[in-house]
Formats: structure tokens, C-alpha cells, sequence
């Protein structure tokens, strides 16, 4: 559903040279185009955290896939000129924003506290991965059959999507949203953990949205061939890929809040963005892993810190922070590139890196909030219970049925 939800956009942009053979897009508007569709996906996340709670996880997964496949279908079908591609990426930007928050709520009622982050992890892989997905289109169905060919394929995956979601819907009950039943000392302490994390997405994640729009670009200005800058992408979209399964097992193997490991990532990635500020085509392709894989590959600890913190509303809070991803990514790309014409790509990579750094101190903030609100908890309530570093197995390791 993840990969589904954001693919209108990739698909866009993977397209975009065989879309011009009918009419015209330039750079300047495939922008924008791309920004419309992470500003609703922002503006649409919270609310849609809150829709999830009350319509259930499973339901909310279907209306999001709905709202893709009327998207894809429609770009397919419709599309003739920039306007009528702007208000099908409309829609779907606001079926994405409910993709993640009913995603996550999923595997909060589904997976055990155990593995949750690494499951979370998986999950968030499905972005970087929807990238490939939509490189492959293009020689397997743009070229063969057409542009319209390959936002159909994926509409079709999208439907068929809603129809299983709708199905598991029917079956299972709406759970209760309330988690975490007990105390509820500490809440307003935890929602300010959430707020936090949520600024600290924004600040983190433009560095990684900066490097798969300007990197090859950037390396090909310093010398790489377009081949050899393209392999550095692919490598450092691998890693990113990987850390994001890695960081969630070793989340799930150390037990803890995930609050550790989400600073450290962004401290690998702030130092692998400077490497690439240098300027030297070499620290490029040393400086490009550790960019993607810490400072790209941190979101599944992110959503598992946030679920932990709020374990009562973890569709509702995930899209607060989920809104503070989309801001930083609908913002982050027209910043780096307004950096870049004002001063050089060295600036602007640097700048990348105080803003992860920036994140990484809201972030040890918001550790330091959250132990302090958890220590004011109960020993024998809820929260807890379910969301405690020990609960490893038995009836207080799930928080909702199994699947």
C-alpha cells in the first residue's frame, strides 16, 4: 500500500520524457507537479490518522488504494495538459497521506512488540523501492506500449489492493482504538514528543529527497560520467533500502524506544552529505551510502519511536509525523535548488547537513521528553505494558489481534 500510494509520483517523474512526446512538461512544472502532490499528502496526514482510528486500519488501507487507483486510472485515461495532471496528483497526494497511518496501524493490531520495528522497517523500504518499480516501467511497458500502459498496470495493482483490503475489512472487527487501556499520565508529555519528532522529519528528511533529485546531476558537474553517476544513485538507493530493515531488527534486538538509533542515523547522514560537499567526484561515492542509508534510511525507526510514544493513537500520532515528512519533502527540493542558484551545490549539500544535524538535537530532546513522561507512568498500567522495552511475548506483547 505504501509503495502503491507515493508510485503517481515516482511513475510521473520515471515518464516524464515519453509523456513530452504528447505534451509538453518542463522541468520547472514537473516540480511543482510533484510538490502538489506531497503538499496534499501533508495536508491530508493527520486528519487521515484520526479517519484510520475511527474507520479501522484495514478500511483505511482501502480507501487510500481507491483513491490511487482513481489517480493512476485517470492519468492514464485522462490526462491531456499540465491542469488536468495537476488535479488527478491532487487526488492522489490525499489518498497517500492516508497510505502510512493505516499501514501502520496494520501492524501495530498484527505484529508483535518484537518485531515491530523491523516490520516497520520493511514497510518504509517500500518508498525507496517504489523508485525502482518505476524505472522498470519504463523499458518493460513506456517503450513497448506506452506511457498510459504503465499508470494503468498500476491502477490495476491499486484496485486489486482495495478489493483485498476491503475484504480483510469485512472480516475482522474494528478494533478498539484505545490501545492501551489505564493511566493516562504522561499524555500531554508524549504529544509534545510527537510534535517534536515531527519537526525533526521535516528537518532530516530534505537531505535524502535533495540527493535523488540533484545527485547525479551534482556528480556529472564534478566530472562522473552520467553512467557512473547513475551507479552511485543506484548503489546509495540500495543502502538506503537495506538500512531501513537493518536499523529496524537492531531496534527490535536492543528493545529500546528507537530514539538512540534514529539520532545516530541522522549523525551518519549529516557526515555523509558533508563528504559529498567536498566536492571531490571520490567522496561522492564514499559519502552517498552513508547519506542515503542514515540520513534516508531513518523513517521506520521514526514511526516505530512515535508508535512506542503514543501507544493509544499510533494511526493518529504516525500522521502527525508522517505530515512532517511531507512538508520536508514538498519543501526541501525547491530549497536545495534555490541554494544552489544562489551559492553552488557545496552550499546547499552543507546546508542539508546542519538541517540533519539540526534534527538530530530535536531528537535527543524529545528521548529526553519521553523517558521523562514514561518514568511518570505507572508501573501496572497499560501504556506500559505495551509499549515497555520488556515485553517480548505472551497476551502483553500484541497490541491487538493477529492477522
Amino acid at each position: 500500500m505504501v509503495a502503491v500510494g507515493v508510485i503517481p509520483a515516482f511513475l510521473l517523474g520515471a515518464s516524464v520524457v515519453e509523456i513530452r512526446r504528447q505534451f509538453d512538461v518542463p522541468p520547472a512544472a514537473l516540480g511543482g507537479l510533484v510538490g502538489l502532490f506531497f503538499g496534499c499528502s501533508a495536508i491530508a496526514s493527520g486528519p487521515a490518522g484520526k479517519l484510520t482510528e475511527r474507520i479501522g486500519s484495514w478500511n483505511g488501507m482501502s480507501v487510500s488504494a481507491i483513491g490511487a487507483a482513481a489517480c493512476l486510472a485517470g492519468i492514464a485515461l485522462l490526462a491531456r495538459d499540465i491542469p488536468s495532471l495537476g488535479g488527478l496528483l491532487v487526488l492522489g497526494g490525499l489518498a497517500n497521506g492516508l497510505a502510512n497511518p493505516a499501514a501502520n496501524l496494520v501492524l501495530v493490531e498484527t505484529m508483535p512488540v518484537h518485531r515491530r520495528a523491523l516490520a516497520l522497517g520493511v514497510k518504509q523500504a517500500a518508498i525507496p523501492s517504489a523508485t525502482l518499480l518505476a524505472g522498470l516501467s519504463i523499458p518493460l511497458l513506456a517503450l513497448t506500449l506506452g506511457w498510459r500502459s504503465a499508470f494503468l498496470g498500476a491502477a490495476t495493482v491499486a484496485l486489486l489492493l482495495a478489493l483485498e483490503c476491503a475484504s480483510r475489512g469485512r472480516a475482522a472487527p474494528i478494533a478498539s482504538r484505545s490501545l492501551a487501556r489505564g493511566s493516562t499520565r504522561g499524555a500531554g508529555s508524549i504529544n509534545r514528543v510527537t510534535v517534536m519528532l515531527a519537526v525533526g522529519a521535516t528537518l532530516g528528511i530534505w537531505g535524502g529527497q535533495a540527493m535523488g533529485t540533484f545527485l547525479v546531476s551534482y556528480g556529472v558537474d564534478l566530472g562522473l560520467s552520467v553512467s557512473e553517476a547513475g551507479l552511485v544513485l543506484t548503489s546509495a538507493s540500495l543502502a538506503g533500502i537495506a538500512s531501513r530493515i537493518v536499523a529496524g531488527w537492531i531496534v527490535d534486538r536492543r528493545g529500546g524506544t528507537g530514539i538512540d538509533e534514529l539520532a545516530i542515523m541522522l549523525g551518519i547522514g549529516a557526515g555523509g552529505l558533508l563528504l559529498i560537499s567536498v566536492g571531490s567526484p571520490s567522496l561522492v561515492f564514499v559519502g552517498a551510502i552513508p547519506a542515503f542509508a542514515g540520513g534516508w534510511g531513518w523513517s521506520g525507526v521514526l514511526t516505530f519511536a512515535v508508535v512506542r510514544a503514543n501507544p493509544a493513537s499510533p494511526a493518529a500520532a504516525t500522521g502527525i509525523t508522517q505530515a512532517g515528512v511531507f512538508v520536508g519533502a514538498t519543501l526541501g527540493v525547491p530549497a536545495f535548488g534555490l541554494i544552489t542558484e544562489a551559492a553552488s551545490f557545496e552550499t546547499a549539500w552543507v546546508a542539508t547537513s546542519a538541517s540533519a544535524l539540526a534534527a538530530l538535537l530535536i531528537v535527543k530532546l524529545a528521548g529526553r521528553q519521553l523517558g521523562n513522561a514514561e518514568s511518570a507512568i505507572p508501573t501496572g498500567s497499560g501504556l506500559r505494558a505495551i509499549s515497555g522495552p520488556r515485553a517480548r511475548s505472551g497476551p502483553r506483547a500484541r497490541s491487538g489481534p493477529r492477522d
